[in-house]
């Protein structure tokens, strides 16, 4: 970011100063908090930030590989992108790998609390969908060649430690169903990850996302994707 303020030319540099040039950006709230990275993100001109908050809890950050990232984390980035004057766009998952009842109830407390602390645009809540070149593909389909976990023993590690089987008939099930497929179903996806990876029913999720965006718009805060 550095080298982009310096490079930024005299006319782009007024357009910004003059709000005439606005700018969204996708971030993680841990790099936020670092560099003084939501002062040179004003200067560049960003206006609204979305944000991949994804839990509140702190297993289902580490089951999201963001063990480095807490709710206090959060709330950090979010005062200074409020006190930046740059608008919030937060993202929230319901059914990462391992999720259970209590996990999603203390992600919920979590969202309650920023809604009363800071200032956000707007909250997206949405249900988890493992999509081909991420983590979770690897524990749905590549687990005999995994992209992102080193092998298959940690693979059944990391399911392990999350109190998930999966037995080689399941595992032949799921290639079968996903793994040569050129078009996926997301509402079948979606259906059989909850009821393979986490400990709660897809139904369960759905639910829980309506109580969340309800308690959004009480707060005069919008829902839905991408609108912040």
């Amino acid at each position: 970011m550095d080298a982009l303020i310096d490079a930024t030319p005299p006319y782009l540099k007024r357009r910004i100063d003059e709000g005439e040039l606005q700018v969204m950006v996708y971030a993680r709230a841990l790099g936020l908090t670092k560099r003084n990275n939501v002062d040179k993100l004003r200067r560049l001109g960003v206006t609204r930030a979305n944000i991949g908050l994804d839990a509140a809890d702190p297993e289902m950050l580490e089951a999201q590989r963001k063990n480095k990232t807490t709710g206090e984390t959060n709330l950090e980035a979010i005062r200074m992108l409020n006190k930046a004057g740059i608008s919030v766009h937060a993202s929230y998952i319901a059914g990462a790998p391992g999720e259970r009842p209590e996990t999603l109830d203390r992600t919920i407390a979590g969202i309650r609390q920023m809604l009363g602390e800071v200032e956000l645009s707007s909250v997206e809540f949405s249900r988890f969908i493992p999509l081909p070149n991420s983590p979770a593909w690897d524990l749905l389909v590549d687990y005999e060649r995994p992209n992102f976990f080193k092998s298959s023993a940690e693979v059944d590690s990391y399911l392990t430690a999350l109190g998930i089987t999966v037995t080689r008939e399941d595992r032949e099930e799921m290639f079968a169903r996903f793994g040569e497929q050129d078009l996926l179903d997301i509402d079948e996806l979606g259906a059989f990850w909850a009821d393979n990876f986490t400990h709660i029913s897809e139904t369960y999720a759905l639910e829980r996302i309506s109580e969340v965006d309800e308690m959004v718009i009480a707060h005069n805060v919008r829902t839905g994707n991408n609108v912040g």
